[in-house]
């Protein structure tokens, strides 16, 4: 049988991919008509807002469009297979990874901006770096106080 818990979550977080959808395609589309035809950088990060956008909403469609159609025998064995704990052991050795080789990446950027003398872009590589360590001992004081 389906855990309720693990569909309200989903939906959930469908319909807050579906609003981050739409809320990127209309910004980006009153970007287009209100920017001069000068406004350079703008206008194509208007365009990046409403290609996004238009992308984030037709994830959305598709994944609730494939979850109406695909059979409860092939939900509830995906549920099982997403629920087992290898699976769960294997996802979180992969975010560890991935988290260091942010640190290193942003690191390397930060160097490299410095280097060419992009002062923004090293500030901002660097402010990304305490970020991430931000929300991870913030989000580990949530762990170890639940668990």
């Amino acid at each position: 049988m389906l855990n309720g818990k693990v569909c309200k979550k989903n939906n959930k977080l469908l319909g807050i991919i579906f609003g981050l959808g739409i809320f990127s395609l209309v910004i980006g589309i009153v970007m287009c008509f209100t920017l001069p035809e000068d406004a350079g950088n703008y206008n194509h990060f208007a365009g990046m807002l409403s290609g996004f956008g238009t992308g984030i909403l037709a994830v959305a469609i598709i994944k609730t469009l494939k979850d109406k159609f695909t059979s409860k025998e092939k939900l509830e064995q995906k549920e099982i297979e997403q629920n087992d704990e290898r699976n769960i052991e294997i996802s979180r050795m992969s975010y560890t990874i991935v988290a260091t080789a942010s640190y290193i990446i942003f690191a390397i950027l930060s160097m490299v901006f410095s280097f060419l003398g992009y002062g923004i872009a090293t500030w901002l590589c660097i402010a990304a770096i305490y970020i991430e360590v931000i929300i991870f001992f913030i989000s580990y004081k949530i762990f170890e106080k639940k668990i």
